[in-house]
């Protein structure tokens, strides 16, 4: 086995898991599709041709839901407007 090109694969695989779930994650809280102040999560990694079963289950915390005055925009934390900004709704950090 080629340790480096094992590890890259590796590496790739888990870099596209990670972005492709945290933007589905992002899209349910920004739709409002959660119940409650956590969004409770499972993964489940498998193979089809090998014997692996692993599953991760956690509590992502997304806080209360905040309403704001029509116009106004909700308070948000330095880290949370970059997230924003990064995915696309343009505010920035002050």
């Amino acid at each position: 086995m080629d340790e480096d090109r094992f590890n890259m694969s590796v590496r790739k695989f888990l870099k596209h898991v990670g972005v492709t779930s945290q933007r589905e994650i992002e899209r349910v809280v920004r739709e409002g599709r959660v119940d409650g102040s956590a969004l409770k999560v499972r993964m489940t990694l498998t193979a089809e041709n090998a014997p692996l079963e692993h599953v991760i289950e956690g509590e992502i915390e997304i806080g209360p839901h905040e309403q704001s005055s029509p116009g106004e925009s909700p308070s948000l934390d330095p880290v949370e407007a970059d997230i924003l900004r990064v995915i696309g709704h343009g505010q920035k950090s002050s």
